[in-house]
């Protein structure tokens, strides 16, 4: 008969471990506390509490993972608005022509058009100054390099400094550098 056994303790422990270094790249200010029956996450800034039972036989990357699920709501957004000047079809520039005081000397070739982008900042790593992003839509991750100490762009952040989605993504993709895309060999690297 085959089985395996789970010690609680050594669990409880690598757990712990695991789950503090989880916290460390976190985006998010929280503590943990670990009891007999299972683990309280507090998210420090709304002092809301999650309980998770000790599940023995759930591995602990999935345990920690589904933790992470409840958290991700918390998480610091952004979003990019970019700028892009598009080429105007025939058509488009007959249109104009018709419904406005274009001619065809004065009608436009090219529109600008505004796009934005959401983003989540997942992962801060401190020492580095280097946060990976993620775009909502797509779920592709970036990765920047911040040009002063990213601590204090996470503070700014909670104590509620940027009006907006908008102005906490100037803010920040002005003092970045885009590093790559994650996935791609040299920012993995970096």
């Amino acid at each position: 008969m085959l089985h395996q056994k789970v010690n609680a303790e050594s669990y409880r422990r690598e757990f712990s471990t695991k789950f503090e270094n989880f916290l460390n790249k976190a985006p998010i200010l929280a503590s943990f506390v670990l009891s007999g029956n299972g683990v309280d996450v507090v998210h420090e800034n709304t002092q809301i509490t999650y309980h998770y039972d000790w599940n023995y036989t759930n591995h602990l990357k999935s345990f920690i993972h589904g933790i992470k699920m409840d958290l991700v709501k918390h998480y610091p957004r952004i979003i990019k608005t970019e700028l892009t000047d598009t080429k105007l079809t025939p058509e488009e520039q007959a249109q104009l022509i018709e419904n406005s005081d274009f001619n065809a000397q004065t009608v436009p070739m090219t529109r600008t058009l505004q796009t934005h982008t959401q983003f989540r900042i997942d992962k801060v790593i401190i020492h580095k100054d280097t946060f990976i992003i993620i775009d909502e839509k797509t779920e592709e991750a970036f990765k920047y390099r911040m040009r002063k100490p990213c601590a204090y762009f996470l503070v700014d952040y909670r104590k509620g400094k940027y009006k907006t989605l908008e102005h906490a993504g100037e803010v920040f993709f002005t003092n970045s550098d885009y590093m790559g895309k994650i996935g791609d060999k040299e920012a993995v690297n970096d």
